[in-house]
């Protein structure tokens, strides 16, 4: 079935009819992907549509001792008609080039649909890449950058269910965020 250029503009309702008669397959082959539109394709269309607006990473006496801290975020699909579930997420975040925090993060219910942002929930144990020591240096950044992500999601969801699997690479600049440093 070859798809005509226009109907790029209109890929939800593409990916929705398409999505019941093909599927992207799970193979490491980059011109896979549903019907004509190819996978690499379907990348660079969604890669805008995931934006992470706020980040919360907080920091303890403990993170000083086990070297690792917590996180969540808030991200937002500008793509309103398009439900995605994210099932797992992994980055490196930092400044200047500079990796600072790095998690790897499994999701049993991260739904984004619509254009409110959603919160990922606590994201436990995130390595602190360069130290504790090192990280206290950035303590009072209120920007920091995605270097490297990679969603692993679900387009066309209904309800966190079903929904065609593709792997998201991204990374995004200057992030706000809030670094809290808690005393006991």
């Amino acid at each position: 079935m070859k798809i005509p250029s226009l109907t790029i503009c209109f890929l939800p309702a593409v990916l929705l009819v398409l999505g019941n008669q093909t599927h992207v397959a799970a193979a490491p082959s980059s011109d896979l992907g549903i019907g004509d539109i190819p996978a690499a394709i379907l990348n660079l269309l969604l890669s805008p549509a995931l934006q992470v607006s706020q980040l919360n990473i907080e920091m303890s006496v403990l993170t000083l001792l086990l070297n690792t801290a917590s996180l969540n975020f808030d991200v937002v699909t500008p793509v309103p008609l398009v439900e995605i579930t994210v099932d797992r997420m992994s980055a490196q975040i930092g400044t200047q080039g500079t990796p600072f925090f790095s998690f790897n993060q499994t999701f049993s219910n991260f739904v984004l649909s619509g254009l409110n942002p959603i919160n990922s929930g606590i994201v436990p144990n995130v390595e602190l890449t360069q130290g504790a020591l090192q990280t206290l240096n950035v303590i009072s950044n209120t920007r920091f950058d995605i270097l490297s992500a990679t969603y692993n999601l679900r387009v066309l969801t209904v309800n966190g269910t079903g929904g065609i699997p593709l792997s998201l690479p991204a990374a995004q600049l200057s992030v706000p965020t809030k670094l809290d440093f808690q005393c006991p």
